[in-house]
């Protein structure tokens, strides 16, 4: 609709635009409203909850080889969308000093320093935090191309939901006491609220971020498999 009318100004036919969306009682919408009615649903039918996408995740480490159900444990770990953790893995070998920074035991994942790779129009990286454990999962994991990973699934008839190990990190992050500004940042959402522009400068809280990592390790590490050697 914004496009059509922006077209009929630049044409100079803005008054039969008008015309042609109040003979056909045209409305302009955001989309607001039908996310709104499945997110209701989904809170209903328990659908996309937290304790299905664990489910979900477990059986699908359980089955896929060492590669490819480790590659999910990192895109969980990370909270990348599954591009984006392909080329994050990709960094850590080539450009660790300048992509990798460790501060209070953790390790901090410098996306921001990359934005060719990680700055698009509508989905965005800035930041991701792992400790330990999980660097040395990122360093260790062979990087998987995503459309081998899809791949993977479907041949073994899984659902193929990775979208999912991004709500996990996420949601995981959230229950265990992140504040949802942080949080929101860690997903790579600009901040938009007065609050998160301009207030929301008091550092990272590491120990607050520690605890909260180390929660979503306890869910990662009983999933990691070990690559046979040939």
């Amino acid at each position: 609709m914004r496009a059509l009318a922006s077209l009929s100004k630049y044409q100079g036919r803005y008054d039969r635009w008008q015309q042609i969306v109040k003979s056909h009682q045209l409305t302009w919408s955001t989309g607001t409203d039908q996310f709104n009615q499945q997110w209701i649903q989904n809170m209903i039918d328990g659908t996309g909850q937290i304790d299905e996408m664990l489910t979900w995740l477990r059986d699908a480490t359980a089955r896929l080889p060492a590669p490819y159900c480790n590659a999910l444990l990192c895109n969980a770990m990370t909270g990348l969308r599954v591009e984006e953790n392909y080329e994050c893995m990709k960094l850590i070998r080539s450009d660790r000093q300048n992509y990798v920074m460790e501060r209070g035991g953790l390790y901090l994942l410098l996306h921001y320093k990359h934005p060719e790779i990680f700055f698009r129009p509508t989905k965005k990286a800035f930041l991701s935090i792992v400790n330990k454990e999980g660097m040395q999962l990122l360093e260790s994991a062979e990087p998987v191309n995503p459309n081998a990973l899809r791949l993977a699934q479907n041949h073994r008839k899984l659902p193929c939901r990775t979208k999912w190990t991004r709500k996990i990190h996420n949601n995981v992050l959230k229950q265990a006491g992140l504040d949802s500004e942080l949080v929101d940042v860690l997903a790579g959402r600009v901040p938009v609220t007065v609050f998160q522009r301009h207030y929301l400068k008091s550092g990272l809280p590491l120990d607050k971020i520690a605890g909260a990592v180390g929660e979503l390790w306890k869910i990662i590490e009983p999933c990691i498999q070990t690559p046979k050697m040939l």
